[in-house]
């Protein structure tokens, strides 16, 4: 049982600033794990395990510290591993400089409620911050106890979606391998210049960096490998020699692109990934409209929207393209009506080996689609 519900940060300003532990936290107490056995249909707690955000030990000065609990990985029979997202962040140039990381400055202005006396004129902010994914090795091979390990470290910031607490695995790419699971998630980076600014691009687009951050389960725990570079979102994660490729891993990716006109449109790459490092081994121009895509299993589902919004009988499209033909192509489409007030979009969560659940639609429900048929056919609606 989880208790992820209670922000990070609560721990650190329960120490330092309780006036806004008091505001912002209430009287929670904090995070932990219960591991509950039932025995002749009567519950047991064995063991609660509190998960405070200094499990790892206290940074230095000034730099705060919060542990935000995401959900967990199922990673071998008995063994799951508790994934939690570490912020640090730094206030001066001191404590960034201890930090490692850019200080950034900023100017504002003091608000006050009436009766209040505030500083007059601009107020010059330091700031930086430091983000990374931390897995918790949760070891259940004996039940009656149950030990938290320490921390693997370091992988790049997950950006997940849906409810605290949940199975991330839902969430992850990835395949089997013959030694174990390989997980892997997309890292989107924004590029910022030396005042901590966004960058944008001739179109007036922000620039992005994007990463594959792969996570091995071959050994004993589960490990971050080094993220690798990508052309855009990653949307596949499959093995080396899917397609008859000879590489450690094939990975697909979403990319939009300019044409000489200045339009954007979105590309598929297929990129074997080798050595640390990817290359395209082939690209698939999908058009301009395309708004998502999402790999399940060896199957990536490709969804479009309208042309125009506005038109009157607007439709979506969803495609499917088969990661283990040779050749990138694309499947007849399905057309997904769109109205007044609601759309079609991918699922965070996809549960079914196979098949792409959309969200949305004149119920706000979800649509379940085969992917193994040409078009992809409608399984159900439900809301």
């Amino acid at each position: 049982m989880f208790g992820f519900s209670v922000y990070g940060l609560c721990d650190y300003w329960r120490e330092t600033r309780p006036e806004d532990a008091a505001f912002e936290c209430g009287q929670n107490a904090g995070n932990g794990v219960s591991i509950v056995a039932v025995d002749a249909g009567r519950p047991r707690v064995v063991r609660s395990i509190a998960l405070s955000s200094f499990l790892e030990g206290r940074p230095a000065a000034g730099i705060e510290q919060a542990l935000d609990w995401q959900g967990f990985l199922p990673v071998a029979p008995g063994k799951w591993a508790l994934w939690a997202h570490l912020q640090q962040r730094c206030t001066s140039e001191a404590s960034c400089q201890a930090l490692g990381v850019p200080a950034h400055k900023s100017y504002g202005t003091a608000g006050c409620s009436s009766g209040q006396t505030c500083q007059t004129g601009p107020v010059e902010l330091t700031t930086g911050s430091f983000n990374a994914s931390w897995l918790f090795p949760l070891d259940l091979t004996d039940p009656e106890a149950p030990v938290l390990e320490k921390a693997v470290r370091e992988g790049a910031q997950l950006a997940a979606g849906g409810e605290l607490g949940m199975d991330l695995a839902q969430q992850l790419l990835g395949y089997d391998a013959p030694d174990g699971r390989v997980w892997g998630y997309a890292v989107d980076e924004p590029v910022y210049d030396a005042s901590g600014n966004g960058v944008s691009d001739a179109h007036g687009q922000s620039l992005h960096n994007w990463y594959l951050q792969l996570v091995d389960e071959g050994g004993s725990e589960p490990s971050f490998a080094a993220r690798i570079s990508v052309p855009g979102q990653t949307v596949l994660v499959a093995p080396g020699a899917l397609a008859g490729g000879s590489a450690e891993h094939t990975a697909f990716t979403l990319e939009p692109r300019y044409d000489a006109q200045g339009e954007q449109s979105l590309w598929l790459h297929r990129v074997r990934v080798s050595d640390g490092g990817g290359h395209i081994d082939q690209s698939l121009e999908l058009g301009p409209d395309v708004i998502d895509a999402r790999g399940v299993g060896q199957k990536i589902a490709v969804l479009s929207g309208p042309a125009d919004y506005c038109a009157q009988g607007a439709e979506y499209e969803l495609q499917v393209l088969d990661a283990r033909e040779s050749t990138l192509r694309l499947s007849v489409g399905v057309r997904l009506p769109a109205g007044a007030g609601y759309g079609w979009s991918v699922m965070p969560n996809q549960v079914l080996d196979g098949v792409i659940q959309l969200g949305g639609g004149p119920g706000g429900g979800t649509l379940s689609l085969d992917l193994s048929t040409d078009p992809p056919r409608v399984l159900s609606y439900e809301y």
